[in-house]
C-alpha cells in the first residue's frame, strides 16, 4: 500500500523513508538514489506536460485546477515514457485500472514540494 503525508515535516521524512522501503530503494546506495532522481524526475517533468496541455497554456495551471481523468493520463504518460530502469520499478506499483500508486506517490509529492511555501531569510 501507499505511504501517506500528514503535512509534518517529521512525518514527511518517514513517509518518503516509507516509500523508498517499499520500493525497494536505498538512497545509501548509489544506483538505487540514481534511480529515485530519474523517478522524481520523470514524474515531475511527465505530469508538467500533461497539466500545461490540459491548461492548454505554456505555464501549467495551479495543481488544483487538475481533474482525475487528467492526473490518470499523465500517470499513463510516465509510465509509458519510463526509462527501463524506472519503469521495472513503476511496474511494482501497477493496478488493474492503469492506475499506479508509485508514480502517483511522486507525482503528489512534487505537487506538495511545489506548494509548499518558500521560506527566505531577509537580511537587512
Amino acid at each position: 500500500m501507499a505511504p501517506t503525508s500528514t503535512g509534518d515535516g517529521t512525518s514527511d521524512r518517514a513517509s518518503v523513508q516509507q516509500f523508498l522501503r517499499t520500493c525497494d530503494l536505498d538512497l545509501d546506495q548509489p544506483r538505487d538514489a540514481q534511480i529515485y532522481d530519474m523517478m522524481r524526475h520523470e514524474c515531475f517533468a511527465g505530469f508538467q506536460s500533461v497539466r500545461a496541455a490540459v491548461a492548454g497554456t505554456e505555464r501549467p495551471s495551479p495543481s488544483g485546477e487538475i481533474s482525475e481523468d487528467a492526473l490518470r493520463r499523465a500517470i499513463s504518460h510516465i509510465f509509458m515514457t519510463a526509462s527501463p530502469e524506472t519503469r521495472q520499478i513503476y511496474s511494482r506499483g501497477r493496478a488493474q485500472n492503469d492506475d499506479n500508486w508509485i508514480i502517483r506517490w511522486l507525482v503528489m509529492e512534487e505537487i506538495r514540494n511545489e506548494e509548499a511555501p518558500t521560506v527566505t531569510n531577509h537580511v537587512t
